[in-house]
């Protein structure tokens, strides 16, 4: 089937079944291209098909909206369960082009729960929450046996309204959360990612490793709850190890342009970087290290770093998270990746939100919240770069 009549078969089928109502908004060329591993362009040609259906409309600002649902689709009347069904509702389009730098990741985990839940005999609905909470009002009416939020949602305000008004309705949810025994979402089961020994195991390598003075860096003035876990996990790092922690350097909110090339906004994003690189290596020359906050803007540091004369790997050494390196697009720029990172485990954060809802659908939890970690892995990544090159000639 040709890429832009999937695509837009599949927005044409969200639209009938109600998951994408009236006035709901649409994920953007760039983010749906993306999250479906095919080109704008197919995109732009689905949604030329449906604006001639007259199924959305384009804003003056250029905002892709549903006008109207199919007359010809019968919807389920409100208070009818669906049995058998699980929901799976996708934030990724609210989170802003800090979560969409990573290639798919935020898919990897919904297709995961996808296939874990048609393992246990359930069919799913999954509804794209792309302007506002979207479809999960309607599942507070037409009741999935249960819902599972495929999205770390820690610290957004969108997330928690999410689940509080599916409790509110009755319907089970479980959260793909920040481990924080304390947090909001602690009142919901969840499943969550041990951000903390994430950046342990990372400073803990590069410490070992031989560096001393080693940099976090945050691209955003704002705080992120995982970003501080992380925090916590390199402070425990460095007092374990007797070695001095580092001051954070905060960057503004690097995005990435749609009308921009790939090479084109590296080159934007390395420069900028540069620019805060430049001070911190004249208040400390003696940094050996820095912590990126992603695989992909890793490879912008080493570019930044390149350009005051440290080489990555040999003068500096970076290290990212995420381990989304080898899809990064930013590797064909010609700077190494980053030494080492952290995989999450999308796959496994998928599989166990659902099994964590089905022992809550069959009565095998007692009644208060429960919570499942998934446990981040270090990749050091020369050794997987040489276990896939040694598989290839295999």
């Amino acid at each position: 089937m040709d890429p832009a009549a999937s695509v837009a078969r599949r927005l044409r089928r969200l639209i009938r079944a109600g998951d994408l109502a009236a006035g709901d908004a649409l994920p953007s060329e760039r983010v749906l291209a993306e999250r479906l591993s095919v080109a704008r362009s197919r995109v732009r040609r689905a949604f030329g098909e449906l604006e001639q259906e007259g199924l959305i409309e384009v804003s003056a600002k250029r905002v892709r909206r549903v006008t109207r649902q199919e007359s010809n689709v019968e919807l389920p009347k409100r208070g009818v369960q669906l049995d058998d069904t699980i929901g799976i509702v996708d934030l990724s389009g609210l989170a802003g082009d800090v979560h969409r730098q990573q290639p798919g990741w935020p898919s990897y985990v919904q297709i995961a729960a996808s296939a874990a839940a048609q393992g246990h005999g359930m069919q799913t609905l999954v509804g794209i929450a792309s302007d506002g909470i979207g479809p999960v009002g309607r599942w507070c009416d037409v009741k999935p046996s249960g819902v599972v939020v495929a999205f770390d949602c820690s610290g957004s305000e969108v997330g928690l309204a999410v689940l509080e008004q599916l409790a509110e309705a009755g319907v089970p949810v479980v959260a793909h959360a920040n481990r924080d025994p304390n947090g909001p979402l602690s009142k919901f089961d969840r499943v969550a990612t041990d951000h903390r020994r994430g950046g342990e195991l990372l400073t803990s390598h590069l410490i070992d490793r031989g560096c001393k003075r080693i940099l976090r860096l945050h691209r955003s003035f704002d705080r992120q709850p995982y970003w501080d876990r992380r925090d916590e996990g390199y402070d425990k790092a460095c007092r374990d190890a007797v070695v001095e922690p580092l001051p954070t350097m905060r960057t503004p909110h690097l995005v990435k342009h749609d009308n921009s090339s790939t090479a084109e906004n590296f080159e934007i994003i390395s420069r900028l970087l540069m620019s805060y690189l430049f001070d911190a290596f004249k208040a400390d020359p003696k940094i050996d290290a820095i912590l990126a906050t992603t695989d992909r803007i890793a490879y912008e540091v080493a570019a930044a770093c390149r350009m005051l004369g440290r080489e990555p790997g040999r003068d500096i050494l970076i290290a990212g998270y995420d381990n989304s390196w080898p899809q990064a697009p930013e590797r064909s720029e010609g700077v190494p990746p980053p030494v080492v990172t952290i995989d999450k485990h999308h796959g496994d954060i998928g599989r166990g939100l659902i099994d964590l809802l089905m022992d809550r659908l069959n009565g095998r939890l007692p009644a208060e919240p429960q919570e499942r970690v998934v446990e981040p892995e270090l990749v050091v990544v020369e050794d997987a770069e040489l276990s896939t090159t040694t598989e290839t000639h295999l």
